[in-house]
């Protein structure tokens, strides 16, 4: 299936450089592309420039083969072998490498390190060619509208491996303390990393973004979330914790709703709920709650939605009313109350 694992694997890539990045097109990309894969090798390779998949040529106008083919020239590989069984998770990691900026990595050692890193048993063949053009260069580098001169150039590639360089200072110190807090579960420290990491995101251009969305998630994975948000009923509470979930954004949103379904009191659901009542991006993941198959997870996302007054869920909140279970009819009957625009009265109008 060339075309198809092309396809999937470019708008994977397109996905990640796109500057508003939508986490559930993200991940229904990821997955079918985990699906088209079918857990076998998967063999990106180029022949004079010409991209084949698996052995098989795939053309220049099938979708995606130009972005793919590109990302490969850019980082100066002729050949990304990816071994079987790759989940979602790893070939969203494969696609932050290959979606970095062309020099980022200064050769294509550096990329296979990179690669390895994430996905054990990939194998990365560098072309051979020069992994930046003079123009190239110009083109990262320069001012707009200047006229690249070699010693102009060579100065901007100067001053970009510095600051490559001051980013790796400041990077590293940061992924060694989370992976020692992680490991001692201590779970303030790890939420303080979290902050950390932040920080350095919001003083950082898009290539090194991608870089540290994808170190943070290798410091956070799911179930280091699952941790923080365990702890928001457990007083004293540090005050590292919350704003560490609130900053991993739709990922902590997601544990948050999880946790709210498990939740075994009435002081750990309303931890839960005014922690997502305060969550700046939980938008996504409550739409997608009230999705689910799960009364009670459906009825506190309800109840969310509502403190939250949140306009994108009254379609969902009205489709609700007819629920068969009466928990959810409720939630979803006061959470219209709660919004109270037009659209949620019209909405409660029509059931009564």
């Amino acid at each position: 299936m060339p075309v198809p694992l092309t396809s999937l694997f470019a708008a994977a890539i397109y996905q990640v450089r796109a500057s508003s990045v939508d986490p559930v097109g993200t991940e229904r990309v990821l997955g079918l592309l985990t699906r088209a894969a079918a857990g076998s090798v998967v063999v990106f390779e180029l022949d004079d420039e010409r991209l084949l998949v698996n052995g098989v040529p795939v053309g220049g106008d099938a979708p995606g083969a130009l972005l793919v083919r590109t990302a490969l020239i850019e980082h100066d590989t002729s050949r990304l072998q990816l071994p079987s069984g790759l989940g979602p998770r790893q070939w969203g990691d494969v696609a932050e490498i290959m979606a970095s900026a062309p020099g980022l990595f200064p050769s294509a050692d550096h990329v296979r390190d990179a690669l390895t890193s994430s996905v054990p048993g990939a194998l990365l063949v560098a072309s051979g060619r020069p992994a930046m053009s003079d123009a190239l260069r110009a083109a990262l580098f320069d001012l707009p509208g200047q006229v690249p001169r070699r010693d102009a150039a060579s100065s901007a590639l100067s001053s970009r491996e510095a600051g490559r360089a001051d980013f790796s200072t400041r990077l590293d110190p940061l992924l060694h303390a989370g992976a020692a807090a992680v490991e001692a579960r201590d779970w303030p420290k790890v939420a303080q990393v979290v902050l950390d990491l932040q920080q350095l995101d919001a003083a950082s251009d898009d290539a090194t973004r991608t870089i540290i969305a994808r170190e943070r998630r290798r410091v956070a994975p799911p179930h280091v979330i699952d941790s923080l948000v365990r702890e928001l009923p457990r007083p004293p509470v540090p005050p590292e914790i919350l704003p560490a979930i609130h900053a991993l954004g739709n990922e902590g949103a997601t544990a948050l709703v999880e946790a709210l379904n498990g939740a075994p009191g009435r002081a750990e659901r309303r931890a839960y709920i005014d922690a997502l009542v305060a969550a700046p991006q939980a938008t996504d993941a409550l739409v997608t709650a009230l999705g689910s198959h799960r009364p009670d997870l459906v009825a506190g996302a309800a109840e969310v939605a509502g403190l939250r007054r949140m306009e994108r869920a009254v379609p969902a909140l009205t489709g609700l009313l007819r629920h068969a279970e009466a928990t959810v009819r409720t939630a979803a009957y006061r959470a219209l109350e709660e919004i109270a625009t037009p659209e949620a009265m019209a909405g409660l109008a029509r059931r009564s």
